[in-house]
């Protein structure tokens, strides 16, 4: 498959002297001036070069390529030019991010080495960030997996939370809403270095006695060191870390932090954490709302508005264990058939858990039926 390349000019003429030159080598694509360009970018892309004219009608070169980077960030950027002047080139490197400046008229031999350096480039990059986003997913998977297994109550109140975040990150229209979701998902993996039998306590709505409670109180710096060296996960390791600190300044961790300088991730976690605490005591959601709102000098009152208007009550339906499927979300503690909890209540059913309960089924059985909260499918795809 050919390398794809993006030619943006307007003359006419040199576009079409440029795709007879170089059809053979590249797919080329050309645009007649950069409103067409960033069409093309839309409609054809990615590409990995974009070449692009300097003097150009609406908008020059550069200017071209500065928005070709918001819609196009991978691809390589550069200008082609019979305007050679040096604070044009300046302005190029500094504003556009410009990988290459050209001038006309261009060797072909020329032309052709530096697309190839532009795309040797743009493979190295995708690769790269092929390799990041499979260390990325991999390292969240086993994390997650591990929390799973060391502490099932821990895991399920993360996956409840997971749920709300969600809903709320999409509700804030943040920019990086995957950030919301796996620092809810991780939220509580501190919790693994902590004696299960507290965790079970305080996640059941049971109170911790004073050294219970000192011992619990560790679990986000914890997280936080967990999981800060890996890479992409700095903002979440800040949310974990500053999921129990109240907006007036109190909480953990005891620093000078309060207000709008706590994360916004970790004004949304407390929030959600808090409304699943009482939740666990018995109360009903409009009861937790109610006294979320009580003590809202707490939290962030936008985001605490947001919540309200954002958490939904799923309806229960029973299915056999042959009918659990992948994303169903547990209503009750799943037991098997001697009493022991495999996995508590509010847990979202993922691979490897459904691998895990397939063979305890076979071995020990699992009490039937099971009660699960019916997720619509619309609302998961919100």
């Amino acid at each position: 498959m050919k390398d794809k390349i993006l030619f943006v000019d307007d003359n006419p003429s040199i576009l079409s002297g440029l795709k007879r030159k170089l059809m053979g080598e590249y797919e080329i694509t050309t645009a007649l001036g950069p409103e067409q360009g960033l069409k093309a970018i839309e409609k054809f892309g990615p590409f990995a070069v974009i070449v692009s004219d300097y003097q150009m009608p609406v908008m020059n070169g550069i200017q071209f390529l500065e928005k070709a980077r918001e819609s196009a960030p991978d691809s390589v950027r550069m200008i082609l030019t019979g305007q050679a002047a040096l604070d044009v080139a300046i302005n190029a490197v500094n504003k556009g991010e410009i990988f290459k400046f050209l001038t006309k008229p261009c060797l072909t031999e020329v032309l052709v080495d530096t697309l190839n350096s532009g795309i040797k480039y743009y493979k190295l990059v995708q690769a790269e960030r092929d390799l990041l986003e499979k260390t990325f997913k991999s390292s969240i998977e086993v994390l997650t997996d591990i929390l799973t297994l060391v502490s099932p109550a821990a895991f399920g109140r993360a996956s409840r939370v997971e749920r709300t975040m969600s809903k709320l990150a999409h509700k804030l229209d943040i920019e990086a809403p995957w950030e919301f979701e796996v620092g809810a998902m991780l939220s509580q993996i501190g919790c693994v270095t902590i004696p299960s039998d507290i965790v079970d306590k305080l996640y059941c709505g049971d109170s911790l006695d004073e050294s219970e409670e000192k011992m619990y109180r560790t679990h986000p710096q914890l997280g936080h060191d967990l999981i800060a060296g890996i890479p992409r996960l700095e903002n979440v390791a800040d949310m974990i870390l500053y999921q129990n600190k109240n907006m007036d300044g109190s909480g953990f961790p005891n620093d000078d932090v309060s207000g709008n300088y706590i994360p916004l991730g970790a004004r949304a976690l407390h929030i959600a954490l808090d409304f699943d605490t009482l939740l666990a005591s018995g109360i009903s959601t409009e009861q937790a709302f109610k006294q979320l709102k009580q003590k809202s000098r707490l939290y962030d009152i936008e985001i605490l508005e947001a919540f309200t208007s954002s958490v939904r009550i799923y309806q229960e339906e029973t299915v056999m264990f042959d009918e659990l499927e992948l994303g169903m979300i547990l209503s009750t503690d799943l037991l098997t058939n001697t009493g022991s909890t495999i996995i508590v209540q509010g847990t979202k059913l993922t691979p490897s858990s459904m691998a895990r309960l397939k063979n305890i089924h076979v071995t020990k059985g699992i009490v039937e039926p099971i009660r699960v909260l019916a997720v619509p499918d619309a609302d998961e795809d919100e």
